[in-house]
């Protein structure tokens, strides 16, 4: 098994569950936090201070918003339908959650979604080290845009919808399905006929 110092090297963020289950106590883990190894962050997470690997804004979600789900134009951007330059991460909730402080870096701007909609398209993005986070799938992802369009900016959302449809690996039906099931399938079809016959 690796040593606490290896496994720390590898990890950016951790909650309170995967350091117990390495075998530490609640006293080691103070006093990695002491010895300048891992930085307190609320009151289940920690961040490494020794990780040496490629850092990630979207690894910090999880430990700032256990339910976190990366979401509408930082998806966009991560799936690479998308080059808005954004202030802040956009990170869904289910409705009822509680929305956590937003850290000062990176900073996040929480959205609450319907169960439905907050549970339609989710994925995990997980790296060999282990670190990972929620995000929807492309297709969601461009449902939930042209949805916001109003509040995202209209240029925004058509930008993604053209991104999506000159992509490899694009899926149509999934899109529709999606489309249907968020109650903008009509819309979408027309939008898609006039870009698709553009």
């Amino acid at each position: 098994m690796e040593s606490i110092d290896e496994f720390l090297l590898r990890r950016h963020y951790l909650d309170i569950h995967a350091l117990l289950e390495r075998g530490l106590s609640y006293y080691q883990i103070s006093y990695l936090v002491k010895a300048g190894k891992l930085r307190k962050l609320n009151k289940q997470s920690y961040e490494s201070l020794s990780f040496h690997g490629d850092p990630c804004d979207f690894f910090a979600v999880p430990a700032y918003a256990k339910k976190g789900v990366v979401a509408l134009l930082s998806a966009a951007i991560y799936h690479g339908l998308s080059d808005e330059r954004l202030i802040d991460l956009c990170v869904a909730l289910p409705r009822g959650a509680r929305v956590p402080n937003s850290p000062a870096y990176p900073p996040m701007h929480f959205v609450s979604f319907s169960e439905e909609r907050y549970l339609l398209g989710k994925m995990i993005v997980q790296d060999e080290d282990g670190n990972s986070f929620w995000i929807y799938d492309r297709e969601k992802t461009v449902c939930d845009v042209f949805f916001y369009r109003n509040k995202i900016g209209f240029e925004a959302a058509m930008g993604v919808l053209r991104s999506y449809l000159r992509s490899r690996g694009r899926d149509i039906d999934k899109l529709l399905l999606y489309g249907d099931a968020l109650g903008i399938g009509k819309t979408l079809r027309r939008v898609l006929g006039i870009l698709i016959y553009d």
